[in-house]
C-alpha cells in the first residue's frame, strides 16, 4: 500500500502488539510516539513508546515504519539500533524514580518500549497553574530524587537530553519520577546526521549543533533550567539567544530574598554556557545543595 504522507501517523485506537492493545495517543514528539495502552494478560494499563523519528521515517498503509528517502535508511537503522539497545538498558535500570521499562520489542518495522503507568501529573501542569514560585524544600524534594536517577543513568553511560517541566512526573505515590527517554543517547558526540533533540529554554547549547560535546554536564544544564523554572514559572531564555546575546539575568540577583543564596548559586552554575565550567555530574551538581538531604528524608 502507498505511503501515508504528513507529520507522525499514530497507529489506530486497538491495534494489538505484542500482548499489548493501544487505547489512545499521548504525545508526539520528534523520536516518538507515545501511546496509552493495555496489557492483554491482566488488563494491566501501560504506556507504550514507538520508535519513529519524524525526520527520517514515515509510516505505510499497512502500519510498518519505514525511512523516508534510500539515503535516510543507514541513519534509520542505526538510530532504531540505538533505540532498542537503550531500552534494554533502561530495563536494567531499578531506580524508584526512573520510569520503569516493562519490555521492550520489534513490530511493524520499528522498535518498542513499554513503561508502567502510575498516576500523577507533570511538573509543567504544576507550574501552568501557579501564579508565584515553588518554595525552596518542594524544589530540593522534587530535583534530589530526579538527580539521584539521572546520576544512575550516567554511571550506565547514557545522558538523558530532554529533562524539562513536562519530562518530570508528580506521581500521587512514590514522589518524582523522569520520564521520556526517547531522546536519550551515550555520553558522545551525536552521529553525523542525527539532529539533537532541542527543548527551547532547557536544552544546554552543545546540544544545538551536530557534533556538540553531550554528556552528565547537558543533563546538569537542563535540571538547573528546570529548576529556575520553578522559582520563575516560565522556561529561562533559550541557550540559544543567550548564545547571540546572554541577557539572563543571573539568579542570584533575579531571585535574592526568595531562595537561598546556595540554592541560586548552584542553578547558575549549572546554567553555564561553557560545559568545562559546569559541574561535570549531578554528584558535583548536588553537594553545592543547601540540605538536599533533608528534602528527601
Amino acid at each position: 500500500m502507498g505511503a501515508v504522507s504528513g507529520r507522525a501517523t499514530p497507529l489506530p485506537a486497538g491495534t494489538r502488539l505484542h500482548g499489548y492493545r493501544l487505547v489512545k495517543v499521548l504525545s508526539r514528539g520528534g523520536f516518538s510516539l507515545v501511546y496509552g495502552a493495555v496489557r492483554q494478560s491482566d488488563r494491566r494499563p501501560v504506556v507504550v513508546k514507538e520508535f519513529y523519528p519524524v525526520s527520517l521515517a514515515r509510516r505505510l498503509g499497512d502500519g510498518r515504519v519505514v525511512p523516508r528517502e534510500e539515503k535516510k535508511k543507514r541513519l534509520f537503522d542505526y538510530a532504531r539500533r540505538l533505540f532498542f539497545q537503550e531500552s534494554a538498558l533502561l530495563a536494567a535500570l531499578d531506580h524508584p524514580h526512573i520510569v520503569p521499562v516493562l519490555d521492550f520489542f520489534r513490530a511493524h518495522g520499528t522498535v518498542y518500549s513499554v513503561m508502567a503507568y502510575q498516576p500523577g501529573v507533570t511538573l509543567q501542569a504544576i507550574l501552568r497553574h501557579r501564579r508565584r514560585g515553588l518554595p525552596e524544600q518542594g524544589i530540593l524534594r522534587i530535583f534530589a530524587p530526579v538527580c539521584e536517577g539521572l546520576a544512575l543513568l550516567h554511571d550506565n553511560g547514557l545522558v538523558h537530553l530532554d529533562v524539562k517541566p513536562g519530562n518530570v512526573y508528580l506521581r500521587r505515590r512514590g514522589g518524582p519520577m523522569l520520564l521520556d527517554f526517547g531522546a536519550a543517547c551515550k555520553a558522545a558526540p551525536l552521529v553525523d546526521g542525527m539532529m539533537p533533540v532541542v527543548s527551547e529554554g532547557y536544552s544546554p547549547p552543545e546540544q544545538l549543533t551536530r557534533g556538540g560535546r553531550l554528556g552528565p554536564w547537558s543533563d546538569v544544564y537542563a535540571v538547573g533550567a528546570t529548576m529556575r523554572a520553578c522559582m520563575s514559572g516560565h522556561a529561562p531564555l533559550s541557550s540559544r539567544r543567550r548564545r547571540e546575546a546572554d541577557e539572563l539575568e543571573p539568579a542570584v540577583h533575579a531571585f535574592a530574598g526568595h531562595y537561598s543564596p546556595a540554592l541560586l548559586e548552584a542553578v547558575d552554575w549549572a546554567m553555564d554556557m561553557d560545559p568545562d565550567a559546569r559541574p561535570q555530574s549531578m554528584v558535583e551538581f548536588m553537594a553545592n545543595w543547601p540540605d538536599w538531604r533533608r528534602a528527601v528524608a
